[in-house]
């Protein structure tokens, strides 16, 4: 089976196996559908885009590597890309990814210690840091 989705600017193409995302005139990215770790569609926008949004891992196994894509979806795209990834989920067992999924990640300062690269921030970093955790609370 070979599913097509396109708008002006973007064609992602699915043979069964394989996604294929082109951004015509500018970038071609092949995957295999297995190493897709989640699958979204964040709601729409005020303008009515929504975006849609994969990961996908890296390597066979053992890193961490992890490829992101966000692609923004036109109002009238919506409804044939929400049953694309519902197919995705059923055929191979893609999960879902919640809009807020990255946000939830809990915020703290890098650790000091072994395996970490890490120097002392200046002044608008430490204020800027200082502002974002107080919003976070």
């Amino acid at each position: 089976m070979t599913v097509r989705l396109g708008w002006p600017y973007f064609t992602l193409k699915y043979n069964g196996a394989q996604l294929e995302f082109e951004w015509q005139g500018a970038c071609l990215i092949e995957v295999h559908v297995h190493r897709c770790v989640s699958a979204g569609l964040h709601p729409p926008g005020p303008d009515g885009t929504g975006q849609l949004v994969f990961q996908f891992s890296g390597a066979e196994s053992g890193s961490s590597d992890l490829i992101e894509t966000h692609i923004d979806v036109p109002a009238q795209s919506l409804p044939e890309t929400e049953r694309f990834l519902a197919m995705l989920r059923h055929d191979h067992g893609v999960p879902g990814r919640s809009q807020g999924e990255a946000e939830d990640t809990e915020l703290k300062r890098v650790p000091r210690g072994d395996g970490w690269l890490v120097s002392d921030a200046g002044p608008a970093s430490e204020e800027l840091f200082r502002d974002v955790m107080a919003r976070a609370k």
